[in-house]
This record gives C-alpha cells, structure tokens and sequence, in this order.
C-alpha cells in the first residue's frame, strides 16, 4: 500500500456533513515550503493567547 504517491481524486468531498473540502495533493515543493516557514517563523510576532475569566487576567505558565 503506497499512502503518499496516490492517484488523486480533487472532485472528493473529504467532509462527511456540513461543508467541502477537497485535497489537490501537494502544492509546494519541500524548499519552497521550508521557505514559508522559515519567513512566518521570523517575521510575524508571536504571542501566547490570554484569557479573562471572572475579572483576572490568565497568563500561560513558565516552563
């Protein structure tokens, strides 16, 4: 069983209800995905999402 050179059927509904997805197989090669990566991972600031509950603000724990 080869699970990663399949014919691809993009007209199949993967979703059993409530919308559609199709799947077009891959869309990137490895380096041009590692590039996007690469250019999320530095240029967008990321953060730790917060939560107020009851008045008092949540942090995320310290490792």
């Amino acid at each position: 069983m080869d699970l990663f050179n399949q014919t691809i059927d993009s007209n199949k509904n993967w979703l059993p209800y409530n919308g559609t997805v199709n799947y077009y197989g891959k869309l990137l090669s490895k380096v041009q995905a590692d590039h996007y990566l690469h250019q999320l991972l530095e240029t967008i600031e990321w953060r730790n999402d917060e939560a107020i509950i009851f008045g008092k603000r949540s942090l995320p724990k310290e490792k």
